[in-house]
């Protein structure tokens, strides 16, 4: 990773700006291993996230008196070793998250994954968890679902454990 900037520190506070870029390798075991009982959109899900590269040419993080700003200039792809890709953008002009808040896109497929476009008009976090107004569009076959086409318009709520949509 590849961040430049500056940052000004004074006793009574400080502001911090970083602009480049990032490229990484991950890996997370959270959702364990492919089993033959798994659809094979899970499995394939499983397996991405056991090992992935991701990378953008244009991140910044700006943080001081108004808080922490993480914004893309460029898109952040995340691609697996089984050909699948997630593709984060900023909505427009607006930063992945401000002061609490944030807009963003996401695009993922290929690999044996879901076929999913998210677009995240506007989101809040919230004591104990968060509100987003939310557009998806999936290709997927999960479930009872084979080949199916969803399509959903709304608002996300995740709080105190507990998800739901509207």
């Amino acid at each position: 990773a590849a961040l430049d900037g500056s940052a000004v520190l004074a006793a009574k506070g400080g502001d911090l700006a970083l602009a480049g870029t990032l490229a990484t390798h991950g890996d997370w075991s959270g959702l364990g291993a492919a089993t033959a009982g798994d659809a094979p959109q899970i499995a394939a899900l499983k397996r991405a996230a056991r090992g992935f590269d991701a990378e953008t040419k244009g991140l910044a993080i700006t943080a001081g008196e108004r808080g922490l700003t993480l914004a893309l200039t460029s898109p952040l792809t995340v691609r697996t070793g089984a050909g699948g890709a997630a593709t984060l953008h900023a909505m427009g002009a607006a930063p992945l998250y401000a002061s609490g808040a944030g807009a963003l896109k996401l695009a993922v497929g290929g690999g044996g994954l879901p076929e999913v476009e998210m677009a995240v008009d506007r989101y809040r976090l919230l004591p104990g968890g968060l509100t987003a107004q939310t557009r998806i569009k999936a290709r997927t076959g999960v479930g009872p679902v084979r080949d199916g086409d969803i399509a959903v318009d709304g608002e996300l709520r995740f709080a105190d454990g507990a998800l739901a949509f509207a």
